[in-house]
């Protein structure tokens, strides 16, 4: 940043100016030097050169009158440490530029006038080390910059007073190494003037470079004395890149002194870093003052930084709930998808970059979540789409979802969108691209009589209970989805679910397929297909429907063997309760069942009935069946279920295990700690008078390592047991204990 205070740098300017008089335009005759001891007729007052001469220095012409044209062809070194003129042209072909990209001082030149027209450079163009950059900065008394060439300058300032537009493409090098202002795009003093700058359509303002502060679009004025207060507006037609620093909506004017930024229709900002607001929770370094900065987009803001926006509050504020506007996530895995914003309230969200996206906290979308390249995480945070669909029509309001991006509620978090009503003839449709890990999304045919909003998150198993109990392991989609309406009651919609082969359970028949609905306490059957049906199958994915659903709560997909069968099983468990064994198991349907005979075994290889219990024959709704098993072995204990039909036909259930012990002869010690990584200590109450020998066997039954104790001794060394659950068993002449712990 040049030293030059604006107050001083306009001194200076007005101090060397030697007014000609009268409107005049030099043009360039050849290339040169243009400083003191400039080249000698390097300036022509006719284009052809037959006019009067005036030789590239500082010492004889300059003024506001005075209008500079470089020609075709011509390479212009200014080296001048400021220099006034009227209005500038740059042809194409041509270059005026510092050739000194070292020192931090800039050479001035001072455009009077109302235009710069470049259609070759003005600078040498954006460095390859990107803290290297031509020296050259401009001052300006408003008026367009145009052409279809390109300028690279260090800093420009203009005045409050005039407005300045850019139609073409102009990079600001924001290389920083001092200390005084922490940003180089500013204006001159004026109390209570406002300063414009546009960025009109087809111009480009490019900001680069790796600078020691942040930019601020604002006046260079950051104390709160408020001896300047300013009002003022940014409108961005064009482009405008800040590829690297935050950019600051930092404002410490009094009340009153606001300053807007405004990206318009067909108007693009593009943010390499974070926006900084004023005065919101985590904002280190607040201003003073009451001055208000609104960002209000109707057009494009673009955003690769993992948090986007921070600090907003009343007095900074990002506007994104505008019709048309658009807000890029083009960053990395995990980049947020901001609450910061007003009313944590989008119209128009796109998923670029790379990796999935996150909410950082609860959003609406107001017209559209696009996914161009990636998905997002909900996490425990709710997305709501709040566009309301035509009756008949389909939502549009998620685009080009797919397998490797679409929203995955990994948490709590729901996905809201508007369900239309639809006729007979004319059903109205709305997909919700969910998942969990995998692409699960569900299609919604609406019927309704009336419209509603529906949510829905998946979840990554299927329990016996529906929200709670044990996982379901066959004959199942490991899928559950939930889905509530706002509004209960009118709804009469066909749901089709999708999942993919990784989602089933080891046991599973795409044949028979039919979707279930957890109601009434109970998984149901769907009627329309009690047989199942063949699920529909595309690109890796299978899908299947149900008809008619009226009301909401969880659902999944099961499938029926391959063989009919006479019960199909949803779950088998023991557990202890006291001395008894308690054993439970579930059905979805029973076909001509007969009964059930309870079977139990010591070694997991012989077995031999303990009990029966009679089956409900034929039955399409959920039974549950308990057995208490009153005298169970010490030690490990099996059990089995044999069912039976009517023809004398069986079949087997899963084989479950349980440890029993037996408290009367345990040895009294204690066992830590529980879990255990390396070292289990085992301490007897009392001492043993003889040996005492530890036998440590898994849940099968399976001996893993064995010990002999001496009281006192040294801690276990379990290092190189597998994690999992274990039983020690533990011998003390004519008495045994047992106890069970966990290796981490």
């Amino acid at each position: 940043m040049t030293l030059y205070h604006p107050y001083v740098l306009t001194a200076m300017l007005v101090f060397f100016s030697f007014s000609i008089g009268h409107a005049i335009t030099l043009y360039s005759q050849s290339s040169g030097t243009w400083g003191p001891s400039g080249t000698i007729g390097l300036f022509n007052d006719a284009s052809n050169g037959t006019g009067t001469a005036y030789d590239g220095d500082v010492t004889s012409w300059q003024g506001s009158g005075v209008d500079i044209v470089i020609q075709s062809g011509h390479t212009i070194v200014f080296r001048h440490s400021s220099f006034t003129i009227g209005n500038l042209t740059i042809d194409i072909g041509c270059k005026l530029y510092t050739n000194d990209d070292n020192a931090f001082f800039n050479y001035i030149l001072d455009i009077q006038g109302t235009s710069i027209i470049v259609n070759g450079k003005l600078g040498n163009g954006v460095p390859v080390d990107p803290d290297k950059a031509d020296r050259i900065g401009i001052a300006l008394n408003g008026g367009d910059i145009t052409g279809s060439g390109e300028l690279t300058i260090r800093e420009m300032n203009w005045t409050l007073s005039s407005a300045l537009k850019i139609v073409a493409k102009l990079n600001l090098h924001m290389y920083y190494i001092g200390t005084w202002y922490p940003y180089y795009l500013y204006t001159s003093p004026g109390l209570g003037n406002a300063p414009t700058l546009t960025i009109s359509a087809g111009g480009q303002l490019n900001i680069y470079g790796s600078f020691a502060a942040d930019f601020d679009l604002q006046s260079p004025y950051t104390s709160s004395t408020n001896t300047y207060d300013y009002l003022g507006k940014v409108t961005i037609e064009g482009t405008m890149t800040i590829q690297e620093g935050n950019l600051i909506m930092k404002n410490d004017n009094s009340s009153g002194q606001d300053f807007t930024i405004a990206i318009n229709t067909g108007g693009s900002l593009i943010l390499g870093n974070s926006i900084l607001g004023n005065g919101g929770v985590g904002d280190p370094t607040p201003y003073a003052g009451a001055g208000k900065v609104l960002l209000n987009v109707t057009g494009t803001l673009e955003s690769s930084a993992t948090d986007p926006i921070l600090y907003t509050s009343n007095r900074a504020t990002v506007d994104m709930n505008n019709t048309g506007s658009r807000f890029i996530l083009n960053g990395g895995t995990g980049q947020f998808l901001d609450d910061d914003v007003l009313g944590a309230r989008y119209y128009d969200v796109e998923l670029a970059g790379t990796g999935p996206k996150a909410l950082e906290g609860s959003v609406s979308i107001d017209n559209a979540l696009t996914f161009t390249s990636s998905g997002i995480e909900l996490g425990n945070h709710d997305l709501t789409m709040t566009k309301v669909i035509p009756n008949g029509q389909t939502s549009d309001v998620f685009v080009t979802p797919g397998p490797t991006q679409f929203i995955s509620t990994t948490g709590t978090g729901i996905v809201k969108a508007h369900v239309p009503r639809g006729g007979f003839f004319s059903p109205g449709y709305t997909t919700f691209p969910v998942g969990n890990g995998t692409y699960n999304a569900l299609q919604i045919e609406s019927y309704s009589l009336v419209a509603d909003y529906l949510s829905v998150r998946v979840a990554n198993q299927v329990l016996d209970a529906g929200t709670t109990g044990t996982p379901i392991t066959s004959h199942v989609v490991n899928k559950t989805w939930f889905i509530e309406e706002d509004v209960v009651g009118g709804s009469n919609n066909n749901l089709t679910f999708m999942w993919s082969v990784v989602d089933q359970s080891t046991v599973f028949n795409q044949s028979k397929t039919y979707v279930s609905h957890y109601t009434n306490n109970a998984w149901d059957i769907d009627m329309q297909y009690t047989n199942g049906k063949a699920a529909a199958s595309s690109g890796g994915f299978y899908t299947v429907s149900r008809n008619g659903v009226l009301s909401y709560s969880p659902f999944t997909v099961f499938s029926l063997p391959a063989v009919p069968l006479p019960v199909e099983w949803l779950s088998f468990r023991v557990k202890q309760q006291k001395e008894v064994i308690l054993l439970e198991w579930k059905t979805a349907w029973e076909e001509d069942n007969k009964q059930f005979v309870i079977e139990h075994s010591s070694d997991g290889k012989n077995f031999a009935p303990i009990g029966i219990q009679k089956g409900k024959n034929n039955t399409s709704i959920e039974q549950t069946y308990q057995f208490l098993h009153t005298n169970p072995d010490q030690g490990l204990n099996y059990y089995r279920l044999k069912q039976e039909d009517f023809s004398g036909d069986f079949e087997y259930s899963d084989i479950e295990s349980i440890f029993v012990s037996q408290a009367a002869t345990n040895v009294k010690l204690e066992v830590y700690p529980n879990p255990v990584k390396d070292l289990l200590q085992i301490k007897f109450q009392q001492s043993p008078q003889e040996a005492a020998q530890l036998i440590i066997v898994n849940l099968m039954g399976q001996e893993v390592l064995q010990f002999n104790l001496i009281p006192g001794g040294p801690a276990l060394d379990l290092s190189k047991l597998l994690p999992g659950q274990y039983v020690g068993l533990l011998q003390v002449a004519s008495e045994r204990s047992a106890f069970k712990f966990t290796k981490e």
